[in-house]
């Protein structure tokens, strides 16, 4: 009977945890956000989160977490390219059960079987999905996977941009500067770019003559995180520049301008000339509160991008960032 009674009891308790743990992955699966998906055409789609256009991320109770902040806040879409039974993923998105989601609709409503994933670059919002694409082929520059390796231990412990932690999948195989791959006929073309980091791995689909640009472009403002290689990134911009593309869609950027054709040239004067401003102004006295409109008012006379109120955030940062590098030094000749 003593033995019955303990029996029942621990099937009554595993009943408990069961039911525990049920509910908690029904909590959690409530609480995921899944992404809006565009359809840039009838081989390229997008996953766009953020921006409120869609609901809040599943960490954004974590105070002080990278995903809201500089990410979702901003809005952020990953790409995938198709044809047949094979898809070209580009960047895996900002959180692992994105890019698990992401995975799985392209198997469903798309009849993907076989996944190749290239990364626009190293920065933890753009890899985050990577563990789903384990048993694929994961692709980068070789300094993005240097930089990964380096910095992985404190990535997988939430030190490196703070929570939450992520695995960190790194890439299987890694070119120096360029790469072209092909999807039946169609060909997609990487280049390599020294623009907002010096792994910039942007891809150019020739037929459409669109580029995808990962962060070497956004709207409102570039973010910024190598202040010394600002002359770098606005020669790389005229090189960028002369590509013959007539559509550019950013991992960041306004969800209808990506919905309805992406940006023109434009888009990449106004990054060019607010990298100028940005130098050519940082020893003016009032330099750390000069507003994002000083320092591209032909950007905006144009519509080449808008003031997305969050980006004064991101503008701010950009200031001190500047100030306190060329503070003392010489400014260079730029614009």
């Amino acid at each position: 009977m003593k033995r019955a009674v303990l029996a029942f009891g621990l099937l009554t308790a595993l009943a408990v945890a069961g039911a525990v743990l049920a509910e908690n992955a029904r909590t959690q699966e409530a609480a995921f956000a899944a992404p809006a998906v565009i359809n840039i055409n009838d081989h390229v789609v997008g996953f766009y989160v953020g921006r409120g256009l869609t609901a809040p991320s599943p960490v954004a109770s974590i105070k002080g977490n990278w995903v809201d902040g500089g990410a979702w806040d901003l809005g952020a879409i990953n790409y995938a390219v198709y044809k047949g039974d094979r898809a070209i993923v580009y960047d895996t998105s900002t959180l692992p059960q994105l890019g698990q989601w992401e995975r799985s609709y392209l198997a469903k409503t798309k009849g993907i079987k076989h996944f190749t994933v290239v990364l626009s670059h190293w920065h933890l919002d753009h890899i985050a999905g990577n563990p789903s694409y384990a048993d694929s082929d994961i692709i980068s520059l070789d300094t993005s996977r240097e930089y990964m390796v380096e910095n992985k231990a404190a990535i997988e412990a939430g030190k490196l941009w703070g929570p939450p932690a992520m695995k960190v999948v790194l890439p299987n195989v890694t070119v120096k500067d360029s790469l072209d791959l092909y999807l039946g006929g169609l060909k997609v073309e990487f280049r390599r770019f020294n623009i907002h980091s010096k792994d910039g791995f942007v891809m150019y689909i020739p037929s459409d003559k669109a580029l995808y640009v990962g962060d070497t472009l956004e709207d409102t403002v570039t973010y910024m995180v190598e202040p010394g290689d600002i002359p770098t990134h606005i020669a790389e911009l005229k090189r960028m520049r002369g590509m013959a593309f007539t559509k550019i869609y950013p991992n960041h950027g306004d969800p209808d301008v990506i919905k309805h054709g992406g940006y023109t040239k434009t888009f990449v004067d106004a990054v060019a000339e607010y990298d100028v401003n940005m130098v050519k102004k940082a020893h003016d006295p009032g330099y750390l509160t000069m507003p994002i409109e000083e320092f591209i008012p032909k950007a905006l006379a144009k519509h080449a991008v808008s003031v997305f109120e969050p980006y004064r955030v991101v503008h701010t940062n950009n200031l001190k960032l500047v100030q306190d590098y060329w503070k003392g030094k010489k400014l260079p000749a730029v614009g």
